[in-house]
């Protein structure tokens, strides 16, 4: 999903100068590329907002429901008739890249195992620029709107992938579905790996953010230099807190 997301914001610099072309099949002008560069930002900056809302539905659920209006967007692209479907488009990419960058990077922190969640934390950033780079490269060889299917073709995975990997298991136990969650882990661990001592630390974060979110929500306030004593107060806050804010 990350690589997709990168090639969409690095599409515009390798494919404006033959857009630019006077033999181009649509052509446009330097003024009409700043914009069409630009809207893949304003675009990030609505999905950002529309991320909570998305991830509230569930991690998988969010990155599913991108993929279709990602892949879309680069067809758009490729077959754009006139310099507005450009300006859809990568407004549509930017915000697909907002709930993505949000969506994977959360579900990497809930699904991963505490030993590895630090190293694979950095996967969505690191596949995220080599999209951009995939971009780069491949904005060598080919035209706009070549390079516009070649984008659409690194959106398949995006489709196939959710379909794949379980729902976060935080966020099932967060919804309540125990069996779900526990299945979820298995299949993340292995068959034979032992998920009991993992479950119950997502059960009892998830019970401690109920009881300290319940006791803000009653003005109840806390001694900083007690909290700071213990780790079991800021774990549910910092690991858990998207489950009740988004």
């Amino acid at each position: 999903m990350n690589l997709a997301s990168g090639a969409s914001l690095g599409y515009a610099t390798p494919a404006l100068p033959s857009l630019q072309q006077p033999n181009s099949r649509l052509h446009i002008t330097e003024s009409q590329g700043s914009w069409v560069a630009g809207l893949v930002m304003l675009g990030a900056l609505v999905g950002g907002v529309l991320a909570g809302p998305c991830i509230s539905l569930g991690r998988r659920r969010a990155l599913w429901l991108v993929a279709p209006p990602l892949t879309l967007a680069w067809v758009l692209i490729a077959l754009a008739p006139n310099v507005w479907f450009l300006y859809i488009a990568h407004f549509i990419l930017g915000m697909c890249l907002g709930i993505i960058s949000d969506a994977s990077q959360i579900y990497i922190s809930e699904t991963a195992s505490a030993q590895w969640r630090g190293a694979l934390g950095c996967i969505p950033v690191l596949m995220f620029n080599v999209g951009i780079l995939t971009c780069y490269t491949a904005g060598a060889w080919l035209d706009w709107q070549d390079l516009a299917f070649f984008g659409g073709g690194l959106t398949l995975p995006a489709l196939l992938f959710p379909i794949v990997v379980p729902e976060s298991p935080s966020y099932l136990v967060a919804q309540g579905h125990i069996e779900e969650a526990i299945a979820a882990l298995h299949w993340l661990r292995g068959a034979t790996y032992d998920i009991t001592s993992e479950y119950h630390v997502r059960r009892a974060v998830f019970h401690n953010s109920n009881i300290i979110l319940s006791h803000l929500s009653h003005g109840i306030t806390y001694d900083f230099s007690v909290m700071c004593m213990h780790a079991c107060v800021w774990t549910p806050v910092f690991v858990n807190a998207q489950i009740k804010f988004i």
